[in-house]
Order: structure tokens, then sequence, then C-alpha cells
């Protein structure tokens, strides 16, 4: 339990702090802990370090200013604390393979590095798998009657163990597969480490069907880390959103059911609602 209330009380603090500057000093000061034991805690939960998921969490805020406000990329890089505009570009293409003037003209999902919410599993035990679904469930209510298409990234975690930023690459990949293909009132959602959220707006099976295909059409093409090929391919699981199935604590399950069922198929699978 201490180390659950450490990583909730961290994850906070940085949360709230992302246009400033922060240290690990000061995290680790806000929560009565060493610095190495903050370390060791990022490390086990988030299988990141406390620097790398700030500026994980710091660009995706930046992005999200990108693509829905008008302030210049010097203004956006100026609040999120980068050297220069130069050096925000620099971070952006590695991990989005495009600068972020492209990005704005193209582009509309931003949340690659969803905020993460600890989740208690008995004294030692947290996972990185709940992420903040409050926009999700937002958008679904205001749907109310929606299909929605529940991907699963096939092989992350062995991509990760060759290489953490070949895994970052693919993920941004699968976000531009999906960017491409949907319209502009459609949302895209990280709901986990490789699961994902695409809320289509549509009524019709069919239209939810053509645009699976044509995201499932990219299955296998790859994506390039220092001079290695990773193939990039999801699974999909279509599912009907109504308000019977829109209690906040299912929202999760209900997506998760859908995933693991579509881990099985290697076309489109559809869960009966």
């Amino acid at each position: 339990m201490k180390n659950f209330c450490i990583m909730t009380d961290a994850l906070t603090f940085v949360e709230e702090h992302l246009a400033e500057q922060i240290t690990q000093k000061q995290i680790a000061a806000h929560c009565y802990c060493s610095q190495s034991s903050l370390q060791k805690l990022f490390h086990y939960a988030l299988h990141m370090g406390v620097g790398e998921y700030i500026h994980k969490r710091r660009l995706t805020l930046a992005t999200r200013e990108l693509v829905g406000t008008a302030k210049s990329i010097a203004e956006i890089a100026l609040e999120y604390h980068y050297g220069s505009p130069e050096a925000f570009t620099r971070a952006f293409i590695r991990t989005w393979g495009c600068p972020p003037s492209v990005f704005r003209k193209s582009r509309q999902f931003p949340d690659l590095f969803p905020r993460i919410l600890p989740q208690n599993e008995g004294e030692n035990g947290m996972t990185r798998r709940n992420v903040d679904l409050t926009a999700l469930y937002d958008v679904l209510k205001a749907k109310n009657d929606t299909y929605v298409l529940c991907f699963d990234m096939v092989g992350l975690h062995p991509m990760n163990q060759i290489s953490y930023a070949a895994g970052d690459k693919a993920l941004a990949e699968v976000f531009r597969r999906v960017d491409t293909e949907a319209t502009e009132e459609q949302m895209f959602f990280r709901i986990g480490g490789d699961e994902f959220v695409l809320v289509t707006g549509y009524q019709d099976s069919a239209q939810a069907e053509q645009l699976a295909n044509r995201i499932l059409a990219h299955n296998g093409e790859p994506v390039v880390q220092d001079g290695r090929a990773f193939p990039v391919s999801v699974r999909v699981a279509a599912m009907r959103m109504t308000f019977e199935n829109l209690r906040y604590p299912d929202v999760l399950d209900n997506m998760m059911k859908a995933i693991d069922k579509a881990r099985d198929n290697n076309t489109l699978y559809y869960v009966q609602s």
C-alpha cells in the first residue's frame, strides 16, 4: 500500500507541474521517499524512468496544444520547457516521425502517452494498464449509440525487449494509420499498453467494418529503427456501445474483453452487444 500511495502522489504531482520545471528531487521530496526508491518504483510500475515519463507526458500535452490551439510552435516549445523550437521539433520527430508543422496540418489524435492511474494489486503490486478514461467516457456518453473499434497491437512486448525506441515508433505508426483513415468527427484513445479504441460515431455495422478493414489492410507494414525493420500489425474487434453498457466501471472491462476475443482472430471480430 505504501508503494501505491507513493506512485499515486508522484504521478499526480507530475501531472500538476508538467508546465513547470520539475526535478526528480522535488518529486521525491513531495512523496517523502528517496530518489532511488522513486526511480525503482517507476521502473517497476511503468517500465520507464521518471524523466522519460515526464518527457512523454509533456510531449503528449504539447501535441494536444499543437492540434487544438493556434499557438505557435515556439510558444508550445517554451510552455513545455524545451530549450528551443528546434529542440522541440527534434523530440517531436523522434516520437511522431514528422515535424510538428506537418502534424498540425494532417493529424488529429495527440494522446499517444495518456495519463496513467496506478492500480493497487496488493502491497507491492501495481500495473500501468489503467489510464485516465474520462475523455473517452465523455465522448461515449455524447455519442450514446455508436460502434467502437477496439484495437490490439501485435507483438509490442517483444519489440520493447529489443528496443523501446522501436516500440514507441510502432505505437506512433498505429496512431498514424488510424488517423489517416478516420474522419475529423471520430476520436481515438489509447486505453492500455498496446490497446486502443476508436469511437466511430457509426450506428451502421457496415460502415464500421469498412473502416476497420482499411486499417487492417496496412498490417505487416514495418517501421524502421536503428536499421532494423519491425512489422506493425493490429487486431480489431467491433462493439456497439449503447446507454445500457456505458457504466463507467464497466467500459474498460467490456473493451478489454472485446480485445481478448480479437486476439484469436486475424480479421475483424464482432462482439455481440
